[in-house]
């Protein structure tokens, strides 16, 4: 017969078993579910990552296909407003290099027009002047200058320049201009001289001083009041070079200083103050 204690024992032993048994059952038990609701929650996390990646990428192609589409629309639409603005601005430039060349040729005709006698008086001095009246050649010249018939041909001629007006600026215009009407003023002034011998003084007259004034500065204004011969060829100079530096800046497209829109104002108050007179 077993003894008490020993079966005592052996059933306290087996219980601890048992109970160990059952906290391991427990633990793993456990593990097991915890792993279960892991690799679920896993499974699941992978599986709405991998959508929204899914989901964002479609959205990114998307996205990117649209801004793609917006660069080449604006793309097209710039280099349509540069095509359409490079086609204006060759429209202008072209059209601005006609007016200059009429106005070029205006000039030219204005100068043409000066009669031949004044290509004599170029080469005397002062005091010699008042010879070229009773000169057996150059008196009669002197005397057969019709300057209203000169003047008006050389206006005909140069009738149609007034339509480039717009595309060669205020500057070059009343620069022109204030040199066609010296050259007027010079052939008026040596036709009266028959009847007024002191006209043909022509260089000592105020109107013709205050045009180079106006268009060439008081430097200039000076220079030509020291000269004693060859005025008709400075004045002839001067005025050229003013003009096609000018034309010069104007083609080359440069913006002109507060000097000479100055000096462009000056130069139209006069032209209007003339104009004014003649009508007066």
């Amino acid at each position: 017969m077993t003894d008490p204690l020993q079966f005592v024992t052996a059933v306290l032993s087996s219980a601890g078993v048992a109970a160990a048994l059952l906290a391991v059952a427990a633990w793993l038990a456990r593990e097991w579910i915890g792993n279960r609701l892991s690799g679920r929650i896993r499974h699941e996390y992978d599986a709405k990552l991998a959508e929204l990646n899914a989901r964002l990428k479609l959205q990114g192609e998307s996205t990117a296909m649209n801004l793609k589409a917006e660069v080449d629309r604006l793309s097209e639409r710039r280099r349509q407003s540069a095509q359409a603005l490079s086609e204006v601005q060759k429209a202008t430039i072209e059209r601005r290099l006609l007016a200059v060349e009429e106005v070029w040729a205006a000039t030219v005709t204005a100068q043409k027009a000066m009669p031949s006698v004044f290509v004599f008086l170029d080469v005397l001095l002062d005091k010699e002047y008042p010879e070229a009246i009773n000169n057996p050649k150059t008196g009669p010249e002197l005397k057969a200058v019709d300057a209203f018939q000169i003047i008006e041909e050389a206006l005909a001629k140069n009738a149609s320049v007034v339509k480039r007006r717009p595309f060669v600026g205020n500057y070059l215009w009343v620069l022109y201009s204030t040199y066609q009407s010296t050259l007027f003023r010079m052939i008026y002034l040596v036709s009266q001289c028959e009847e007024k011998p002191e006209k043909l003084f022509w260089f000592s007259d105020s109107l013709i001083r205050r045009y180079i004034q106006a268009a060439l500065g008081d430097e200039l204004l000076k220079e030509f009041e020291s000269l004693n011969i060859s005025r008709v060829t400075w004045v002839h100079s001067q005025f050229t070079k003013a003009m096609l530096e000018a034309m010069d800046s104007l083609v080359a497209g440069h913006e002109y200083g507060e000097a000479t829109i100055h000096q462009a104002k000056r130069m139209e108050a006069l032209l209007l103050e003339s104009a004014a007179r003649r009508q007066g």
